[in-house]
């Protein structure tokens, strides 16, 4: 909350200029671009390791040593 308040002392003091709606939907966009990749090579290192745990459970199963 404080840095929501801060920015809009910085907008009406002059400090930054504010921002157009294109600016916004392009920011938008970008940042959904990012979240959407970070989240898709999460959930792929997660399949990965879900994969190799059920593989050596598999394993161990067929050959108990």
């Amino acid at each position: 909350m404080e840095e929501c308040e801060d920015l809009c002392n910085r907008v009406k003091n002059g400090i930054l200029k504010r921002p157009t709606v294109t600016e916004l939907k392009q920011k938008a966009r970008t940042l959904h671009e990012d979240i959407t990749k970070h989240r898709i090579s999460s959930e792929l290192a997660l399949l990965r390791r879900r994969s190799d745990h059920a593989n050596e459970k598999g394993w161990r199963r067929e050959y108990p040593f």
